[in-house]
């Protein structure tokens, strides 16, 4: 199944036929969102080649993923990616947790988040 199945199969889940438009639209607006923003989709081609420095080696394949599409930045709830006798700043990618990133979003531009969430 596609992302974009299992994207609108949940919305069928949490909004099926009958049920207050905006909510379907809102979330309709998410996807739409991040499907702009993430034009490739998922990161499929990408090898797990043991370079993980990390703890939790069920991890390897986003640090894989992480290189395979030089991303910047990983948010992640995962305690797995503490490093094992390495720099952080040797890795080509920074890890947040979604509260220190949306700490360090905040910090950069309040105003813009100020004005985003009083929509």
């Amino acid at each position: 199944m596609t992302s974009t199945a299992c994207t609108w199969s949940f919305c069928r889940r949490r909004c099926p036929p009958g049920s207050a438009p905006s909510s379907f639209g809102k979330i309709r607006h998410i996807h739409d969102l991040l499907t702009k923003t993430f034009e490739g989709g998922r990161v499929e081609d990408f090898v797990i080649d043991g370079s993980f420095p990390g703890t939790d080696a069920d991890d390897e394949h986003v640090h894989a993923a992480a290189i395979a599409c030089s991303a910047e930045i990983i948010l992640s709830c995962d305690n797995g990616f503490s490093l094992t006798g390495q720099d952080p700043d040797s890795l080509p990618y920074e890890v947040y947790t979604p509260d220190e990133f949306f700490v360090l979003v905040d910090d950069s531009s309040p105003q813009l988040v100020r004005e985003v969430t009083g929509q």
